[in-house]
C-alpha cells in the first residue's frame, strides 16, 4: 500500500491539477467521489443534494491528486480489490498526511455479510449496495458533513480526585474538553454548565452511587440520549448487568486503557451528534428544522439584546410553489427546495440562522442587521434565487416573497416578530409577489 501511494504521489507531482467541472462549486471542504461516468455525474449535480461540496474524480490518480489539493471530508469509492480498486485507493488515501482517519464510503457492495465485512475491513464507514446517485450523496452528506465546530466535552463524575488526573490527559490529548465533578449531587448543575457530549460515571461514590445518578439522568427528558459510560473496578457479571439495567450505554474496567476509553467515547459521541443532526436538520434543504431554528433564533435574539445589537427576522415563501409541484412534478419541486436551501447555506454568514419553517416557507434571522439593511439583504437573496439554474424548471422563474421584522423596532420577543414578519409576507404576496416588505406603511413596487 505504501509503495502504491508513493508511486501515485510521484506521478501526481508531474501532472497539472485538473480544473474543476464548470458545474462544481469552488472553495470549502469537499467529499471526493470516484465516478468516471459523465451521465451519473450530471444526474447527481442536477439533484443538488444538501451537504458538503462534492468533487468528482475519474480515476485513482485524480483521487489522490485531489486529496493533496483539497481539504477533504471523506471519499466515496466503488467497492473492489486489485491495485486500482476502491479498497486499494482507500488505503492509499489514508497514507497521506492528515488523512489517516479519512471517512470512506463504498458503493456497489454486494449484499452478503462477507462482502460487507470486507468493505468495512478496507476502511468503509458506510457501504451502499447501489452505485453513486443522488440518494447515496444525500446519505453521505449526513455522515461526512463538516464536524461540529466545538470540540466534544467529556464530564467525569467520580469522587476520587486522582481519577481526574488519570482521565484528563487522555481526553485533552485527543483535543476534547474535560470537566471533573467530585460531588454527584451537583450533576445537573454540571450538565447545565458544561453541556457534555458524554458522561463517565463511577459506580461507587459515597451516599449517591453511580447507578442512582444514571437513573436520575435517564428520568430527565433532556438527558435521556446522553451517552453514559460506567467506570468500575469490579467487572463481575452482576455489576456489568447492573450497569445496563441502570441505563448505562457501556462500561470500562479500572484501570482504564487510554485507547479503549477513547474508542468507546468516540463511537458514542459520533453517533449522538449524527442523531441530533438528523433530528434538527431538514433532509431536503439542509436547513434547520422548525424547532431547531426556533431555538437558535431565540438564542441569537437573547445575545443581540444583551449587547444592544440589531437583528432582522425574515419569513420567505416561494412563489407559486404549488403550481411547480402540480405542473412540473414533485421531483422538480423538491429540486427547487434543495437548490434554494443550498444557496442559503452558501450565502449566509456563520452566525445567521436559516430554517425550513414549513412547506415552501423559510425563516431567516440576520444578527447585526438593522432596519432597512435587512430588506436590502433579503432583496439580494431574491436576486440570487432568480438567477438559479434549476434543471426541469424550464423557463419558469423561481422567486420568493418576503416579510421582514426588526428586533426592538417591531418587538422584543420572537412571537411578536413572527407576527409582524408574517403580516408583511402576506402584504408582499398581495402586492404582486417576488418582493420584500419590511413595513406595512412602505410603498410596495412590483419589480
Amino acid at each position: 500500500v505504501g509503495e502504491l501511494a508513493r508511486a501515485l504521489t510521484s506521478l501526481a507531482d508531474g501532472l497539472d491539477v485538473p480544473e474543476p467541472d464548470d458545474d462544481e462549486e469552488e472553495g470549502g471542504p469537499v467529499v471526493l467521489v470516484l465516478e468516471p461516468d459523465d451521465a451519473v455525474r450530471r444526474r447527481c449535480l442536477e439533484s443538488t443534494p444538501p451537504g458538503p461540496r462534492v468533487r468528482f474524480v475519474s480515476d485513482p490518480m485524480e483521487a489522490l491528486e485531489a486529496a493533496m489539493d483539497e481539504e477533504v471530508l471523506g471519499a466515496v469509492l466503488p467497492a473492489g480489490g486489485g491495485a486500482r480498486g476502491g479498497y486499494a485507493v482507500a488505503r492509499s488515501l489514508r497514507t497521506l498526511e492528515g488523512l489517516a482517519r479519512l471517512p470512506i464510503a463504498f458503493t456497489g457492495v454486494e449484499e452478503s455479510v462477507e462482502a460487507r465485512v470486507k468493505a468495512v475491513h478496507a476502511g468503509g464507514r458506510v457501504v451502499f449496495a447501489e452505485g453513486v446517485g443522488p440518494s447515496v450523496l444525500r446519505a453521505v452528506g449526513e455522515v461526512f458533513s463538516e464536524p461540529d465546530g466545538d470540540a466534544p466535552t467529556v464530564l467525569l463524575v467520580d469522587d476520587d480526585p486522582d481519577m481526574g488526573e488519570v482521565v484528563r490527559p487522555i481526553v485533552e490529548r485527543r483535543g476534547w474538553q474535560f470537566a471533573h465533578l467530585l460531588d454527584p449531587g451537583d450533576v445537573f448543575a454540571a450538565l447545565a454548565t458544561h453541556h457534555p457530549d458524554a458522561v463517565l460515571l463511577d459506580v461507587r461514590m459515597g451516599a449517591i452511587g453511580g447507578f442512582d445518578v444514571c437513573r436520575a439522568l435517564r428520568a430527565s427528558a433532556p438527558h435521556r440520549d446522553l451517552p453514559i459510560l460506567f467506570l468500575t473496578a469490579n467487572a463481575s457479571e452482576e455489576v456489568r448487568v447492573a450497569c445496563f439495567e441502570a441505563g448505562g450505554d457501556d462500561y470500562l474496567q479500572k484501570p482504564v486503557l487510554p485507547t479503549e476509553l477513547l474508542a468507546r467515547l468516540e463511537v458514542r459521541i459520533e453517533r449522538l451528534r449524527l442523531l441530533r443532526d438528523r433530528a434538527r436538520r431538514d433532509s431536503l434543504t439542509g436547513l434547520a428544522m422548525r424547532g431547531a431554528a426556533y431555538e437558535r433564533i431565540e438564542a441569537a435574539m437573547a445575545q443581540a439584546k444583551r449587547h444592544g445589537r440589531p437583528l432582522a427576522l425574515g419569513l420567505l415563501d416561494l412563489d407559486r410553489f404549488k403550481q411547480i409541484n402540480d405542473e412540473l412534478g414533485h421531483v422538480v419541486g423538491d429540486r427547487v427546495l434543495s437548490a434554494v436551501g443550498a444557496l442559503l447555506r452558501d450565502a449566509l454568514r456563520p452566525n445567521d440562522v436559516a430554517g425550513r419553517w414549513g412547506g415552501e416557507e423559510i425563516i431567516v434571522a440576520l444578527p447585526d442587521t438593522g432596519a432597512g439593511e435587512g430588506k436590502r439583504a433579503f432583496e439580494r437573496l431574491l436576486g440570487a434565487v432568480r438567477a438559479l439554474d434549476i434543471p426541469g424548471v424550464s423557463d419558469r422563474e423561481v422567486t420568493f416573497s418576503g416579510g421582514v421584522a426588526y428586533l426592538s423596532v417591531d418587538g422584543d420577543d420572537l412571537r411578536t416578530l413572527l407576527n409582524r414578519a408574517d403580516a408583511r409576507l402576506y402584504a408582499a404576496k398581495a402586492a404582486g409577489r417576488a418582493q420584500v416588505v419590511d413595513a406595512e406603511a412602505d410603498e410596495v413596487e412590483t419589480p
